[in-house]
């Protein structure tokens, strides 16, 4: 997800916001969190279905280790927090049974069964577990940057960077992906099980996107994808792959291909996250670059080059994004470093619904949404 400089600063790779980890597993307190409720207005409005509570990775700075945050629908309020089996959690998903996959980072991966309470299974250590991915078979994707960790930690650690594949419930891994991998840091599965993953450390040095085919650990071709880095990826409806660039730019690929068919300029400044909803719009969260921006949200109806509208108000250095079925956006925004916040909005809507304040010592940096 993230950019690496050299030594220590790899930890700046996985997030770019929190500090790394390493230390015993230790529950984090709950901390108050502070709501500002804009309401819905006279707009009628229902709180969704029991499927759409959200779930945030909140992590970490120094000698703290970070929880997953359970809020009801649309942030009316904290159903629990997470921390057995949390420790610098970077991401959080759901697969289709409604299992929930938190990815530590340095550690590897904890998994609920649905309506578990206590942790199923874990995967034990990744030491480079910087993100992750789900397949429609609900396989997953694990990222194992190795190059990632700080130098001082790579003892016994395989000195290449892979994608770890394991089977949907299992503990062994089925098997990795490491051709012409350097520095990965997202990865997406299209529905044909293709594998598209993000490399690059820094600017015009191995950047770029590399694509295999289903259950292969063969490099199939190379995306060189211009002159950016590529940030975040995602996939639309049609399976087309959306490649988020730093500096500026978006870039859409037809399915399994290098055929560029669109690039988005306009509204695009330090992307660091994508998503669609079901009529295929696009949103994009931008951090900028300017020393006073805090970042926005550009909205790009199908097939569009130019914003259809952007979100500005509430935002304050986005990193993460969810939609629920209603269409209620939220956003995950670390807060310029120092505090977080999560903010919803309405469908179509630019002002905050909501808004979740955190503390200082956990900021929001992924979004899923699942049962209670």
């Amino acid at each position: 997800m993230h950019t690496v400089r050299s030594g220590m600063a790899a930890c700046a790779l996985a997030l770019n916001f929190w500090g790394c980890g390493g230390q015993p597993l230790i529950p984090v307190t709950a901390t108050p969190l502070a709501y500002q409720d804009h309401g819905y207005g006279n707009e009628p409005r229902t709180a969704g279905p029991k499927n759409e509570y959200l779930y945030a990775a909140h992590c970490c700075t120094l000698l703290k280790y970070g929880n997953v945050t359970v809020y009801e629908p649309l942030l009316k309020g904290l159903v629990r927090q997470i921390t057995q089996g949390v420790l610098n959690p970077v991401a959080v998903a759901f697969d289709s049974s409604q299992t929930l996959y938190v990815t530590n980072l340095f550690y590897g991966v904890t998994e609920w069964d649905r309506g578990s309470r206590q942790p199923s299974r874990a995967i034990r250590p990744i030491y480079g577990a910087i993100g992750s991915a789900l397949d429609a078979s609900n396989n997953l994707y694990v990222i194992n940057c190795v190059r990632c960790i700080p130098y001082a930690h790579r003892k016994n650690v395989i000195n290449h960077d892979s994608i770890v594949v394991f089977s949907a419930k299992r503990t062994r891994r089925s098997y990795a992906i490491n051709d012409k991998l350097f520095f990965p840091h997202a990865v997406v599965v299209d529905g044909a099980g293709y594998v598209y993953v993000a490399n690059g450390e820094s600017a015009h040095y191995h950047a770029y996107v590399t694509v295999y085919r289903p259950h292969s650990t063969k490099l199939w071709f190379k995306i060189e994808n211009g002159n950016g880095v590529p940030r975040a990826l995602a996939l639309d409806r049609s399976g087309d792959l959306f490649i988020a660039n730093q500096p500026s730019e978006v870039r859409e690929y037809a399915p399994e291909s290098r055929r560029l068919l669109r690039v988005i300029t306009q509204g695009i400044d330090n992307p660091t996250a994508m998503l669609f909803d079901e009529s295929g719009r696009l949103y994009v969260a931008n951090r900028g670059y300017s020393s006073s921006s805090k970042g926005w949200i550009s909205v790009y109806a199908p097939g569009a080059l130019s914003p259809k509208y952007q979100i500005v108000e509430g935002v304050n250095d986005p990193v993460a994004l969810a939609l629920d079925g209603h269409d209620d956006l939220y956003v995950a925004n670390v807060g310029g470093r120092t505090d977080g916040k999560i903010v919803v909005y309405a469908p179509n809507g630019v002002e905050p619904v909501r808004i979740v304040k955190n503390d200082l010592f956990n900021s929001p940096v992924s979004l899923a949404l699942g049962p209670k």
